[in-house]
């Protein structure tokens, strides 16, 4: 954002959030605080253990979760999907991923009526041409997440979209 092109008032009032996986690269940008993260899922990545890193980032009630999917590579999608809303709720707030506090984030899929309460975010998964998964999480307010669009990237086939409240206490 250029203030002298787009003016300083509409650079002051834009926000913007960049990630980057591999070669990939995503951008949110909004007229409130938006976070955004994306993840490619590698094999080097595949082979990490996937609970152990989970405890170090899930609530219990996640951990419970993914304990109880009976197929490690569910167990890793799901994993990587709630790391990138994490990552993207703490960008949104401007303060960066918190080791000690991304535990007490808990993602949950959109209920009617979560709007009032808690901040919502979009998620992605897509794949490559490698047949490797990409994760592409969005946070920002109910009306900010609903206005999210993806850029075409032909390189990226988006296989489903969710919604998710990302719960967390006065951090």
């Amino acid at each position: 954002m250029n203030a002298s092109h787009h003016g300083a008032e509409v650079a002051a009032s834009t926000f913007l959030s960049l990630s980057h996986s591999g070669t990939h690269l995503a951008c949110a940008v909004g007229s409130e605080p938006v976070g955004v993260d994306l993840e490619m899922d590698d094999a080097r990545g595949r082979k990490r253990d996937v609970l152990a890193l989970a405890a170090v980032a899930c609530t219990d009630h996640e951990m419970q979760q993914l304990a109880s999917m009976a197929s490690e590579s569910a167990r890793h999608r799901r994993f990587l999907q709630w790391w990138t809303l994490k990552e993207a709720f703490f960008k949104r707030s401007g303060a960066g991923l918190s080791f000690a506090s991304i535990r007490r984030v808990e993602c949950r899929p959109w209920a009617p009526g979560d709007e009032l309460q808690h901040l919502q975010a979009r998620s992605w998964l897509g794949v490559v041409g490698d047949g490797h998964h990409v994760f592409l999480s969005v946070c920002a307010t109910q009306s900010g997440v609903r206005s999210c669009r993806l850029a075409a990237d032909s390189s990226i086939k988006w296989l489903e979209v969710s919604d998710w409240s990302l719960i967390a206490p006065l951090l």
